[in-house]
């Protein structure tokens, strides 16, 4: 029995059920399924803060590290003599003959965990020959792992895009990470419009409306800019190639389908091109394209070249006590604006996300280190760092980390209560 209580009024009981694999959820149909989970055990909120807040080299941090009590996280490490790490950390159980990742007959006890996978098994990296780490949650377990392991990893687009970017040049700056950070290329979606165009071609089937979208798709770069139109254009097209593959999977999931993974699922589909999942690939790309030309006609008119990213792809920022009183409340909101990127771009934006802080850290000169967080570093709204760092994050600048000089502007006190 929960006990719940309640400000002015009785205090509120909530019975709820819970067995050997956790506690019971109930669906819209009534049926009930136990959910097992890490972060069910009460060690969780025993974190070694202060161990790896301390820890002086790799294996200090380690050490700390080893503790985590999940669920995983990924831990990345640098030190001041150049050092580089990576590793997975935290508990991930071990199952035998099952992955976990659909509801299984918890009463036949052939489905149990069998403890958690030992922290040195985990993946890690350590000064790779390549000199660069990129951890941009795609999955890090490497083909032929010893043990079954589920996740809703990211697409490895992002991670890739990191990756190049890096490579591509040698003695980075802080200041010039943040063309990294803000980078608004979108590989898997540059791929689907190639896909379309060259269906379109194949085909040879012309129309007006559809030869303009594809005249827009052939000229695109891949960038996600809020004021193009081809980026609205592919977005677009995308869901509905998106809902066609998960229809295609189970009738009448398709537009409810948002899984994390499924840029990767779709662009294996379009390159292997498997008997079974479409009479046509290039028709269904061609009818998603229709599809996309018809719904950005009536979000933003005929004239497709004056379509604009931004207009679609927009956030607001509601502060979530103010915004609820009427007349003045949403003086103290930020937007709705206008955006860049994408949920497949490095900078990862959608109109439910954005990046909650940039911090570029120099381990050489920790006073050359960047930060800039979304809007400011106080929730008082009439403070004047309320949102004093909107204008910079918006524009992709940033502010040094003054590890050895600190000048004080104002001073916020903070009391217990007696």
């Amino acid at each position: 029995m929960e006990l719940i209580r309640v400000k002015g009024g009785p205090t509120a009981e909530l019975l709820v059920w819970v067995t050997r694999h956790g506690p019971l959820l109930a669906t819209e149909g009534g049926d009930r399924f136990s959910l097992r989970w890490v972060a069910e055990d009460p060690s969780i909120f025993q974190y070694p803060i202060l161990e790896y807040n301390r820890a002086r080299n790799w294996q200090e941090f380690l050490s700390a590290m080893a503790r985590f009590p999940g669920p995983t996280q990924n831990a990345l490490y640098a030190d001041v003599d150049g050092n580089i790490g990576y590793h997975a950390i935290g508990r991930v159980p071990i199952r035998k003959g099952f992955q976990g990742d659909v509801p299984l007959d918890g009463s036949s006890g052939e489905s149990e965990w069998e403890g958690y996978i030992p922290f040195d098994q985990l993946p890690s990296d350590y000064n790779p020959a390549r000199g660069i780490i990129v951890s941009a949650n795609q999955n890090p377990f490497p083909a032929g792992y010893p043990y079954p392991v589920n996740g809703n990893f990211a697409p490895p687009g992002r991670s890739r895009q990191i990756l190049d970017l890096l490579s591509a040049k040698k003695g980075w700056t802080a200041g010039q990470m943040l063309s990294v950070q803000t980078d608004l290329y979108s590989a898997w979606l540059r791929f689907l419009a190639s896909q379309v165009v060259a269906a379109y071609d194949k085909r040879n089937a012309h129309s007006q409306d559809m030869d303009r979208g594809v005249v827009l798709l052939r000229g695109w770069n891949g960038q996600m800019e809020k004021d193009w139109a081809a980026p609205l254009l592919i977005w677009l097209l995308y869901l509905h190639v998106r809902s066609a593959v998960a229809e295609s999977a189970a009738p009448g999931a398709g537009p409810g389908y948002e899984f994390t993974l499924a840029p990767a699922a779709i662009e294996h589909l379009l390159r292997e091109r498997p008997a079974g999942w479409f009479h046509d690939f290039d028709e269904m790309l061609l009818r998603a394209l229709a599809d996309a030309l018809e719904e950005g006609t009536r979000m933003q008119g005929r004239n497709i070249e004056r379509w604009r990213y931004g207009a679609y792809l927009r956030v607001q920022i509601d502060n979530p006590v103010l915004h609820r009183i009427p007349g003045i409340g949403p003086y103290f909101d930020i937007g709705p604006v206008e955006m860049s990127g994408s949920s497949t771009t490095v900078k990862q934006t959608t109109r439910q996300l954005a990046p909650s802080m940039r911090m570029t850290a120099d381990v050489g000169s920790w006073s050359g280190s960047l930060l800039n967080i979304l809007t400011g570093q106080s929730g008082q709204p009439l403070s004047r760092h309320y949102r004093d760092e909107w204008d910079a994050y918006y524009a992709g600048t940033s502010f040094p980390m003054q590890f050895e000089k600190v000048e004080s502007k104002s001073i916020l006190e903070f009391r217990p209560a007696p």
